[in-house]
């Protein structure tokens, strides 16, 4: 089963995980990491390797979902992908959470990448354009 791990700035990332458990229920399990005021990258990087190391010890490479491109859980993440130890997904959103989740959890973190970057954008819609689209709105 393919760990899952959310890291983000501020408290997102235990919204993001307590939201989508309100949808998907037991379906799929998600550690979120914070990163919280005051702390520095070594203080996340050693956050996440205690998540990796308490929830992973067995299990194949995890898949970190990240919310900004070029910021701090992004880069820890990444420098942690580039040594072959995990996928990196940025701009984690909750219908690319929710999809994870709702995935086969037997899949590679490759395959859970690429579940994730297409729900994010399929997530992202201008409702109002559709909406006036199909005539509901002037």
């Amino acid at each position: 089963m393919t760990l899952l791990l959310v890291s983000c700035h501020g408290g997102l990332a235990t919204a993001l995980v307590d939201t989508a458990r309100m949808i998907v229920g037991d379906a799929g399990d998600a550690v979120p990491v914070a990163f919280t005021p005051g702390m520095g990258p070594d203080d996340l990087t050693e956050a996440i390797e205690a998540a990796l190391r308490s929830e992973a010890a067995d299990e194949p490479v995890p898949l970190i979902l990240t919310d900004l491109a070029g910021g701090t859980p992004a880069r820890v993440a990444a420098t942690i992908a580039a040594a072959g130890r995990a996928e990196v997904v940025t701009g984690v959103n909750l219908p690319m959470l929710v999809e994870v989740l709702l995935a086969d959890p037997a899949q590679p973190a490759s395959q859970l990448a690429a579940v994730a970057v297409r729900a994010g954008q399929d997530g992202v819609r201008d409702l109002g354009q559709t909406l006036r689209d199909q005539g509901v709105l002037p």
